[in-house]
């Protein structure tokens, strides 16, 4: 196997990373932007079982804790042993296993460009790095079954980050927005985390700003 290869078959790219995953021996770093098919991101059915042995660990943008469409595969991906966390800006597609191999996209970013798969012990190395201080810096993504807020970000999406939003913007308290979206107040303070995290703020007035900018005042 050579140390740099392109594989430039977005078909036979995921084969290839779709064989990577079902051979993980100890573990494995996934960097996704968000969705389920964008750049390299992972196969979500692929992830290693709750019964592995396999140490996942999985980088997504603040914006995936109110996107329906990544929260459906990492709900699953964390209660079966991943560790998720999330950061401000979307990261760099990056999957790399057992420190022996490391999957980017074509450097030109253009996913039609290629699939770069490198097995140079140096650079992937530099890769599982930069991962690492990535990782260390972002805010821990954990689910619980029984969580209100979570359940109604994983329906709603993005609409229910622009309720919330509007209702801050109005002036409503965290337990006002709980009561009209039909919350306990502990899942209305949580889904309000969930959004002001997403949009990389901890403060409701900041979020109040952008809700009028959208138009979202109520």
């Amino acid at each position: 196997m050579t140390p740099f290869e392109t594989v430039a078959d977005a078909v036979e790219a995921r084969r290839r990373i779709a064989g990577q995953l079902l051979g993980v021996r100890a573990e494995l770093r996934i960097a996704h932007p968000g969705g389920t098919t964008r750049g390299t991101g992972p196969v979500p059915g692929l992830l290693p079982g709750p019964d592995s042995a396999v140490r996942v660990r999985l980088l997504l943008p603040n914006a995936a804790r109110v996107d329906a469409e990544t929260l459906a595969w990492v709900t699953a991906a964390v209660r079966a042993g991943a560790l998720v966390r999330t950061v401000p800006a979307p990261p760099r597609p990056l999957i790399v296993a057992d420190r022996e191999l490391a999957v980017l996209p074509a450097p030109s970013g253009d996913p039609a460009g290629g699939t770069m798969l490198i097995r140079e012990p140096n650079v992937v190395g530099h890769l599982i790095a930069t991962f690492d201080a990535q990782f260390a810096a972002g805010t821990p993504l954990t689910v619980d079954p029984v969580d209100e807020a979570g359940a109604a970000v994983n329906q709603a999406g993005a609409a229910a980050a622009d309720r919330v939003l509007g209702l801050l913007a109005a002036g409503a308290t965290e337990e006002e927005i709980a009561q009209r979206l039909g919350l306990s107040a502990r899942a209305g303070r949580r889904l309000i985390a969930a959004t002001l995290a997403a949009l990389g703020t901890t403060h409701p007035f900041q979020a109040g700003l952008l809700a009028e900018k959208r138009g979202l005042l109520e």
